[in-house]
């Protein structure tokens, strides 16, 4: 399977998979997250189960929801996602998606009686966008969960990210280690050298399935013409697929700028747990979260390998 070209791609891979219509368990209703939920079900890819009730959710669609079922867990957020994850954890879902609730209650949810994470597992999210100036698509990873992450749940973030680009189709993805500089000072900005540290260890095969390399600033890392003009030579350098942030205040801007600046659609989902996310923000477009819950369901069908 090739690496994914456009966003388009994740509902075209669902649907030539044959395993369509997939479960997916929804929590929070809001109006973008069951019109995403509504173009999905008509195109045969998605068989959404609501927890909250049949009435609650046409009310707020503002029409009647075909193919959708419904649990009738209303105004309980947290009994909502509770019965989200037990279907999940009998394997009724393949994924579960959320219109309103905060990434920052899944993990406890997941840590829960459930088993849908494990107590050493670190969640992530993890955002694709089709950056057409650039004519690929790039992941931004972590923009949502992790505040601000040590060195040892950078490492785990990056794994989560390699792990889940290779199942879609990048058989060694390039990973730059973002920073505001190439330049490691540890005193002033740690995130380099973190970044330094990452970086060699995925270069004596600590982290395999990917080609790592950082400090490296944004331009130098999806700009080839910004990475000659510094004189920055590196196997990543111009060409990353995944873009490692510093913290959740840095990944939080990019994705936005991304999203509201430049108008393109991310699909968002949460990673490493054993089951996938669906996990966007709250003013996300329809097409957004169309897009993430395919990803997520799309992930859960999808075999643990990449290779």
């Amino acid at each position: 399977m090739p690496p994914l070209t456009a966003l388009r791609d994740i509902p075209e891979r669902l649907r030539i998979g044959g395993k369509t219509p997939v479960a997916v368990a929804v929590v929070g209703a809001e109006k973008e997250i069951l019109d995403a939920l509504s173009m999905a079900t008509a195109e045969g890819l998605l068989r959404p189960v609501m927890a909250e009730s049949r009435g609650r959710c046409e009310e707020i669609a503002g029409k009647p929801l075909h193919g959708f079922s419904f649990l009738g867990v209303d105004g309980d957020d947290a009994a909502g996602l509770r019965a989200c994850m037990e279907m999940a954890a009998r394997g009724e879902a393949a994924a579960v998606a959320s219109g309103r609730i905060t990434p920052l209650l899944i993990p406890q949810a997941m840590r829960g009686d459930h088993r849908l994470m494990d107590n050493d597992a670190t969640l992530s999210h993890l955002a694709f966008f089709e950056v057409r100036k650039i004519g690929r698509v790039l992941a931004i990873t972590d923009a949502a969960v992790n505040i601000r992450p040590d060195l040892d749940t950078k490492v785990a973030i990056v794994r989560n990210a390699i792990g889940a680009a290779r199942r879609l189709g990048w058989k060694c993805p390039k990973v730059a280690m973002l920073s505001a500089s190439e330049t490691i000072n540890y005193e002033h900005m740690p995130s380099s050298s973190d970044a330094a540290i990452i970086a060699k260890m995925g270069e004596r095969g600590q982290i395999p399935g990917a080609i790592l390399d950082g400090p490296l600033a944004l331009d130098n890392a999806v700009s080839a013409e910004a990475a000659r003009t510094k004189g920055i030579v590196s196997p990543v350098a111009g060409c990353a697929d995944i873009l490692v942030v510093a913290d959740v205040e840095s990944g939080n801007l990019v994705y936005k700028v991304l999203a509201h600046f430049a108008h393109l659609p991310p699909a968002s989902v949460l990673v490493g747990g054993k089951v996938p996310v669906a996990m966007t923000g709250r003013a996300d477009t329809a097409e957004s979260k169309y897009f993430s819950t395919c990803l997520a369901a799309l992930l859960g069908t999808l075999p643990e390998s990449g290779d």
